[in-house]
């Protein structure tokens, strides 16, 4: 990063992408020199923030300038967001998912080319992101947000095992994700245990932005608010959310939209309902958290 934000300022061009590049001709050598069955995982991070203008986007998806900088404000100044802004974001963000569509697509036709046993890939993402629109409850970004925007990711299979299905209409956890990876090596295509409930999720907090509370432009009641640790329990077409400040929420989701929520109760307090779902408890896992630091 202190390098990208180093060459961004300099006169001359900016680095060519976030990494996507450079990691893909990686892969490409690795999958060329392997003698047998590999495995092998990849973390993009170019449609992560921040967000800026690079030369390899397809810039008719975007009208930033070449200095805009997504980093200008911060996810929790959501109310001082001008139209522009928000626009530039959007429109950054489709246009870094159309570049790592190209990069992922052209990785996977030339390991295909060069490999002589068949291989699969799959494409899923740790978080999603909000855009700003009312169901994402007009945030920017994924920090301390449990929106459907957040959750609520894709995971494509390309060349599966033969009989796999080719549609999955329940939800999937990526707590199962290392089971389903093993069963495609195996080329097993059984998953019907995999999917489900219950699902569940949680967000510590400003994990990574705590160093900077000093830089936090709020109160001290705003930080505790965006530094609130989250649980998140998905029943059918419905989903809970706790909050260790004590706020419960229920929303009512579609399973075909995949970004839909609906606020449909919302209601203060203890958090016993969730000590169904997790083994230690909102306050106990703070604490360890805290301790783990320390030592």
């Amino acid at each position: 990063n202190d390098l990208e934000d180093l060459m961004f300022k300099l006169p001359i061009n900016g680095p060519p992408d976030q990494g996507a590049a450079e990691l893909s001709r990686i892969a490409k050598e690795e999958a060329e020199q392997a003698n047998e069955p590999f495995f092998m995982f990849m973390n993009f991070m170019d449609a992560h923030t921040k967000h800026r203008v690079h030369k390899n986007l397809d810039h008719l998806l975007h009208s930033a300038p070449e200095n805009w900088s997504s980093e200008s404000h911060y996810v929790w100044e959501s109310d001082e967001f001008e139209e522009s802004y928000i626009n530039h974001y959007r429109d950054l963000y489709g246009a870094s998912i159309d570049y790592l569509d190209r990069i992922v697509v052209e990785l996977y036709e030339h390991i295909n080319k060069v490999t002589e046993t068949e291989t699969t890939v799959l494409i899923t993402a740790d978080h999603g992101h909000n855009l700003g629109y009312s169901y994402d409850d007009n945030l920017l970004g994924h920090m301390d947000s449990m929106t459907e925007s957040v959750l609520h990711v894709p995971l494509s299979i390309i060349n599966p095992p033969e009989r796999f299905l080719q549609n999955v209409d329940k939800y999937f956890s990526h707590l199962d994700l290392g089971e389903l990876i093993t069963r495609i090596a195996e080329n097993k295509s059984e998953v019907d245990d995999l999917t489900g409930g219950p699902i569940v999720a949680e967000h510590e907090g400003l994990v990574g932005y705590r160093e900077k509370r000093n830089e936090f432009p709020g109160t001290d009641e705003e930080f505790e608010y965006w530094n609130r640790m989250m649980r998140v329990q998905y029943d059918d077409e419905k989903k809970f959310v706790w909050d260790i400040l004590g706020d419960i929420q229920t929303y009512k989701l579609m399973f075909g939209d995949p970004c839909y929520q609906e606020l449909i109760e919302d209601r203060s307090g203890n958090l016993d309902d969730e000590s169904e779902f997790f083994d230690v408890g909102m306050e106990e896992y703070r604490q360890q958290l805290k301790t783990r630091s320390v030592d």
